[in-house]
């Protein structure tokens, strides 16, 4: 009697196209488990009208900050602040819009004690925005005219005032813009998606990432702001997060953890973060408070800069006459305390 042996079932290999398309279904589940694609989309023009809504519950503002700044410089680096939660809040932060349109007030203040060691501010009463820090041999200061605001990137500039109400989430945007894109992050790996929001000057551009969630319904935050200049170079990036309601402003919210890197024309990066607090829209804080002229310490003319001219902006080492900038700055005076 002949015994069968047992049948049994020969798997050959899949090759090289069999494991690569094991492979393309594995990461597509792995994709599908961990990085959902959106599919509800709001349309932009909507986008933009809820932001302004919120925005626009904010005529004016008042709150605590927690500032860290670092400024390199060929003669030495400023590094000032902390944004710690055991640090203590260290400064303010002001802003009087004039209009949906602006240009707006506000300054930002650091202090150590009673004495102001930084502001970066803008005055539209004196045309003007600025930057100025104190620290001793070290210290600086920039000054340029609103109505050249298309211009201050040139030079040494740490810090570009004129592009620091963006990242507050709480600045109307324009109605219309000659170029407005959807875009999503499409890696796999990546958990967030984004819509943004393309504006074009005649300076370089700015994108705008508004968090795109799952369902409608849901809030799309600003959560990340990049200038280009005109060579599509990122010349600023801005994270936003934590998000908290503003008291007095009908429930509107803004970012209260914010980081900004700013390239200068030197390659030079500078970083600011910001803590905020305790924000308010109601009345705490005369206009006043961000002129630049009833403000300025005692900054050797030698370490004090305009930013002037138009087009392409520079900074150039000249004496503290106020005609350069029509702006009433004095050659000395006490440091406002």
């Amino acid at each position: 009697m002949t015994t069968k042996k047992p049948q049994t079932t020969s798997h050959k290999p899949h090759g090289k196209s069999g494991l690569a398309s094991l492979w393309a279904a594995v990461l597509l589940l792995v994709a599908a488990g961990c990085n959902p694609v959106p599919i509800e989309k709001v349309e932009m023009p909507i986008l933009v009208a809820d932001y302004n809504v919120n925005a626009a519950k904010v005529p004016q503002l008042w709150s605590r900050a927690k500032v860290e700044v670092t400024i390199p410089r060929d003669i030495g680096s400023f590094t000032w602040g902390s944004t710690s939660g055991l640090a203590a809040n260290n400064g303010y932060l002001v802003l009087f819009k004039n209009g949906a349109a602006g240009p707006h007030d506000f300054v930002l203040i650091g202090k150590e004690g009673p004495e102001e060691i930084f502001r970066l501010g803008s005055s539209t009463g004196e045309d003007a925005y600025y930057l100025w820090f104190k620290a001793g041999d070290k210290s600086g200061a920039w000054i340029g005219r609103l109505n050249g605001a298309g211009t201050p990137r040139g030079g040494d500039m740490p810090f570009n005032p004129t592009e620091f109400l963006s990242v507050l989430g709480i600045v109307e945007l324009p109605g219309s813009s000659a170029a407005r894109d959807v875009w999503m992050d499409k890696n796999p790996w990546h958990k967030e998606h984004y819509y943004v929001l393309t504006e074009t000057f005649p300076t370089g551009k700015r994108e705008m990432y508004f968090e795109w969630p799952m369902k409608l319904a849901d809030p799309r935050p600003l959560r990340r702001v990049v200038m280009y200049d005109k060579a599509n170079r990122a010349v600023m990036t801005a994270n936003l997060s934590n998000y908290q309601t503003i008291a007095d402003a009908n429930g509107a919210q803004m970012p209260t953890d914010i980081t900004i890197d700013w390239v200068g024309a030197n390659g030079r990066t500078t970083t600011l973060a910001l803590a905020l607090s305790a924000m308010t829209a109601a009345p705490k804080a005369e206009r006043s408070i961000v002129t630049l002229a009833d403000h300025m310490p005692d900054i050797p003319p030698d370490k004090v800069n305009y930013v002037v001219g138009s087009g392409s902006a520079r900074v150039v080492d000249i004496d503290l006459d106020p005609s350069h900038v029509n702006i009433n700055v004095p050659t000395s005076r006490e440091t406002h305390k």
